[in-house]
């Protein structure tokens, strides 16, 4: 054997054999390797590689590595964010939110509007509807006397179950520590009593109670109210009988809710519920939920309207509070807006949040450029995520 540049020859003397051994390098010096990568390779896919002399080395290697590959990829073509609308010509009710669809709709707090409070919502559709989102007058309370301006008290509690604790939230919390719990049975010669004081006189139309929750099923540990009388007053003392429930003893059970609508609305600072009976040895609630169902007019191109028998008819009075009290309405069902375009202005004398329903015209969206042909080979499956409205 006579070695060739870049190759030595020697022998074992324990084996005998032959030892061939072969260094190479770049025109400068040193070893290395010339190395190829193919990303985002998928299962199946044929690669091709040109083997060509290479000039710069003396030696000339080819290995091909095999890792593992990947298969049943899946790739989001569009997730319909803010951004991806500029991809697209769509027409004006097309949402882009994390999913496609067209606007249904929203529910929009009135901010102050000089003497009013107003919010506008949309009006270009087929229909609108647009409902009073009655809310509780009060906020969400943090203690006794917080949020400023609100005190909650009761004739009783039973530590940790304090007053403020029915007026911590709108909706159940699902946990019977938050809830007010009295420390005594209610009767007709003892009520038990739970109150709340507002800022100012406030207007109601309805309010609801929900039963305490409980881990148990028992009743006895719901101790829910069974007669009583929502009562109003201006100065704390001297109360007026608003509206009374006697023997309701069907809705004893845990975290049921119960709903009531006074027969004409009224207005006072403070309002409380006197208790005279409930289910086992003491009375609870879980939410006390006093609502408002504040009346509203519409504004749009320079007039003011009211809804009657479906239709807006115009209100050529002076707007001021008494006008629309008199005149507005809590809620406008389904009303046809072909003929109008832009946005109608919801006016009303009291702070409240309104649900408008919008029913759009049908809506299209088109890609502005498509999905380039040479992805395709790489695709043996598509999916497409819809949900029909």
């Amino acid at each position: 054997l006579e070695a060739g540049p870049g190759v030595t020859l020697g022998q074992n003397p324990v084996s005998g054999k032959t030892i061939i051994s072969a260094s190479g390098g770049g025109s400068g010096g040193g070893g290395g390797y010339i190395v190829v990568d193919r990303p985002s390779a998928t299962a199946e896919q044929n690669h091709s590689f040109s083997f060509s002399v290479q000039s710069a080395f003396n030696l000339t290697a080819y290995a091909l590595k095999e890792v593992a590959g990947a298969t049943n990829q899946t790739y989001v073509i569009d997730d319909f964010n803010a951004e991806s609308e500029l991809d697209y010509d769509a027409t004006n009710a097309a949402v882009f939110d994390g999913s496609l669809k067209p606007y249904t709709g929203s529910t929009q707090a009135l901010m102050a509007d000089g003497a009013f409070y107003s919010t506008d919502v949309r009006s270009d559709g087929e229909y609108l509807s647009l409902q009073n989102a009655a809310n509780s007058i009060i906020p969400a309370m943090t203690s006794n006397t917080t949020p400023t301006g609100y005190v909650a008290s009761a004739s009783s509690q039973q530590s940790p179950y304090l007053p403020y604790r029915a007026f911590d939230a709108t909706q159940p919390n699902n946990t019977y520590q938050n809830s007010w719990v009295s420390s005594t049975a209610p009767s007709e010669s003892s009520p038990q009593w739970l109150r709340i004081d507002l800022p100012s006189k406030q207007m109601i139309t309805r309010y609801t109670l929900i039963n305490r929750p409980h881990t148990s099923n028992n009743p006895n540990d719901v101790f829910a109210p069974i007669s009583w009388t929502l009562q109003g007053s201006d100065n704390g003392t001297d109360w007026d009988n608003i509206h009374s429930v006697v023997d309701d003893d069907q809705n004893i059970y845990k975290e049921q809710i119960r709903n009531f609508e006074l027969s004409s609305p009224v207005s006072y600072a403070n309002y409380r519920l006197l208790f005279t009976k409930s289910y086992y040895t003491r009375v609870s609630l879980h939410k006390f939920i006093i609502m408002s169902d504040s009346k509203f007019i519409i504004g749009y191109d320079g007039s003011y309207y009211t809804a009657e028998n479906g239709q807006l008819t115009e209100i050529t009075d002076e707007i001021n509070s008494e006008t629309i009290t008199q005149r507005g309405v809590t809620g406008i069902n389904k009303l046809d807006t072909e003929s109008y375009t832009g946005m109608f202005r919801v006016i009303s004398v009291s702070q409240f949040n309104i649900k408008s329903v919008y029913f759009p015209y049908s809506q299209i969206v088109i890609n502005q450029q498509l999905m380039s042909a040479a992805a395709w080979s790489q695709i043996n499956s598509a999916t497409l995520t819809a949900t029909q409205t």
